[in-house]
C-alpha cells in the first residue's frame, strides 16, 4: 500500500488535469479574448501599413521636387532626393513588413476560428474521457497519451500564445507603439515641400505697394544667400528623416515581437509543459508487462 500510494496520488493529479481540460475546451471566453487580441493587433498593423504607404508616397513626391533659384540671373536647381532615398527604401521595406504582419494576424484569426470549433472541443472531450478511463482501468497505451497531448496542443496552443503576447504588449509596448506611430505620421509634413521653401514662390498681390514690397523682399533673399536657405531646409529634412527612421525601427521591433518571437516562445513553453506531463504519464502509468 505504501508503494502504491505515490502512484495513486499521481494518477489523481493527472485525472484532475484531464478533467480540467474538458470545461476549458468549451470555454468560449478564452477564444473570444484571443480573438479580441488578434483583432486589435490586425487593426494596429493595418493603420501602420496605411501610414507607411502614405509616408512612402509623400517621400516619393518630395524626391522629385526641385528648388529653383535665379540670383542675379543665374539659375540654380537643387533637389532633396538624395537625402530622402535611403529613408524611402526603409519605408518601402517597412510597409512590406506591415503587410506581412497583417496577413499573419489574419491567419491567426482563421486558425482560432478553426481550432475553436465545437467539433474540435468535442474531440478533445472524447479523448480526455477515454484517457481517464484507461488511466484507472490499467489499459493506458502510449499512443493514446501522445494523441491526448496532441489534441490539447492543437486546441490551446494558439489561444495561449495570442493572449500571452497580447498581455505582454499591453503592459510593455503599447505606450511605445502609440508614441512611434504618432512620430511617423506627424513627421511627414516636414518632408513635404511647401511654397515658402521655393524662393520664386510668393502669394498673389493686387496693389502696387504689395507687388513692390514683395519684389524687394524676394530679391533681397535671393541676393543674400539662397543656398543657405536650401541648406537649412536640408538640415530640417534630415532631422525629420532621422526621427522617422527611429520610429519605423521601433515599430518593426514591436510587431516582430508580437507576431513572431513572443508567440513562438509561448508555444514552445506550452509544448515543453505538455511534453513533461506526457513523459510523466508514460513512465508511471504504463500497464504492467506480462511475465513469460
Amino acid at each position: 500500500m505504501l508503494a502504491a500510494h505515490p502512484m495513486y496520488i499521481k494518477k489523481l493529479l493527472l485525472t484532475c488535469l484531464a478533467a480540467l481540460v474538458i470545461p476549458l475546451a468549451w470555454h468560449s471566453e478564452t477564444n473570444e479574448l484571443a480573438m479580441s487580441q488578434v483583432d486589435a493587433g490586425l487593426k494596429r498593423s493595418l493603420i501602420t501599413f496605411g501610414a507607411a504607404r502614405a509616408l512612402n508616397g509623400i517621400i516619393s513626391v518630395a524626391q522629385g521636387t526641385e528648388v529653383v533659384a535665379q540670383p542675379l540671373g543665374f539659375g540654380v536647381s537643387m533637389s532633396i532626393g538624395q537625402v530622402l532615398a535611403p529613408v524611402n527604401h526603409l519605408v518601402e521595406q517597412f510597409s512590406n513588413l506591415m503587410l506581412a504582419t497583417s496577413v499573419a494576424f489574419g491567419v491567426e484569426k482563421l486558425l482560432l476560428t478553426v481550432f475553436g470549433d465545437p467539433a474540435v472541443s468535442g474531440l478533445v472531450t472524447a479523448i480526455a474521457l477515454i484517457w481517464i478511463v484507461c488511466l484507472w482501468g490499467g489499459g493506458l497505451r502510449p499512443w493514446l497519451t501522445r494523441l491526448f497531448m496532441l489534441v490539447m496542443f492543437v486546441r490551446f496552443a494558439l489561444p495561449i500564445a495570442t493572449i500571452g503576447s497580447g498581455m505582454i504588449y499591453e503592459h510593455f509596448a503599447a505606450h511605445e507603439y502609440t508614441a512611434n506611430q504618432r512620430l511617423i505620421t506627424d513627421k511627414h509634413m516636414a518632408l513635404t515641400p511647401s511654397s515658402k521653401d521655393t524662393p520664386n514662390a510668393a502669394p498673389a498681390c493686387d496693389t502696387l505697394a504689395c507687388v513692390t514690397e514683395q519684389w524687394f523682399a524676394e530679391n533681397e533673399t535671393l541676393l543674400s544667400s539662397p543656398i543657405e536657405q536650401f541648406r537649412t531646409k536640408i538640415t530640417d529634412v534630415k532631422r525629420a528623416a532621422n526621427l522617422a527612421v527611429d520610429g519605423i525601427v521601433s515599430l518593426m521591433v514591436i510587431f516582430i515581437l508580437q507576431t513572431m518571437l513572443l508567440p513562438i516562445m509561448m508555444i514552445w513553453l506550452y509544448y515543453q509543459a505538455l511534453a513533461g506531463v506526457g513523459r510523466s504519464a508514460l513512465l508511471d502509468t504504463r500497464p504492467p508487462r506480462t511475465a513469460w
